[in-house]
């Protein structure tokens, strides 16, 4: 996606004439004159999980949002990029995706694919919506803004991560992993990585998820993208590292 549709998503697009990309940590220093800047942040993607004896799912995809950041105070603010999940060589779950940071913003990683499920994407906790109704009668929730992974012990696609609108924050929630034999969840900016027989692919973040292979090396999700395909008997695919673009006017 480009510069100008990422700053499209907050509204104030056409007021940011400057911005700087970080693909790595480091340091933003403050033009003079700046009190409030904005700006997109990718979480890590989660990797997949490794199982020898059954079935294994796909890491989620990190969290993207587009926020208003305060940056009255200090005259340089930290990013901190979230890493991807590592992958596995052992059998085990995947592991989550490392948080992305820039002042009062934080980008949550997306979870480890799990033996028979796929982990759940990104998301911003809290937020629940009613979804449906349980046996029971009584609502129930989810999180609306990540993707949930893929149902444990059957086919099960991993849900698209969901888009939640605030006062000067817009969070788009990771795609969910794909339980075995499913497809990761797709968000509006990737597509979810596709299945295998015994193994889900990655959720999409802002980039695709990871293709689960079931032999050999799943291959990792492309830096500052999303999460990782697991695979049942090689090593399974490590998740995408986060991302971070500040946007200020001067």
């Amino acid at each position: 996606m480009s510069i100008s549709a990422i700053m499209g998503l907050s509204g104030v697009g056409g007021s940011l004439n400057k911005y700087e990309i970080f693909t790595s940590s480091g340091t933003w220093n403050k033009p003079s004159g700046v009190e409030i800047a904005y700006a997109f942040l990718v979480g890590g993607g989660g990797s997949g999980a490794r199982n020898t004896s059954g079935n294994a799912g796909g890491g989620g995809g990190g969290e993207c949002i587009f926020g208003m950041a305060f940056v009255k105070d200090q005259s340089s603010y930290t990013v901190t990029i979230g890493a991807g999940g590592a992958e596995r060589t052992t059998n085990g779950s995947g592991y989550g995706g490392g948080n992305t940071t820039f002042a009062n913003l934080t980008a949550n990683g997306g979870v480890g694919g799990q033996a028979d499920y796929g982990g759940r994407g990104g998301g911003s906790y809290g937020r629940i919506i009613p979804f449906h109704y349980d046996p029971n009668g009584n609502w129930t929730g989810r999180d609306a803004s990540y993707g949930a992974g893929g149902s444990a012990s059957t086919q099960y696609n991993g849900e698209s991560g969901g888009i939640m609108s605030f006062p000067m924050l817009t969070s788009l929630g990771g795609g969910g992993g794909g339980s075995h034999d499913g497809d990761g969840g797709y968000t509006i900016f990737g597509s979810g990585g596709g299945a295998v027989s015994g193994a889900g692919g990655g959720g999409a973040s802002y980039g695709n998820g990871g293709y689960a292979y079931t032999s050999g090396k799943s291959p990792d999700c492309a830096a500052n993208s999303g999460g990782g395909g697991s695979n049942n008997v090689g090593t399974t695919g490590a998740g995408g590292s986060g991302y971070c673009i500040v946007f200020w006017s001067e």
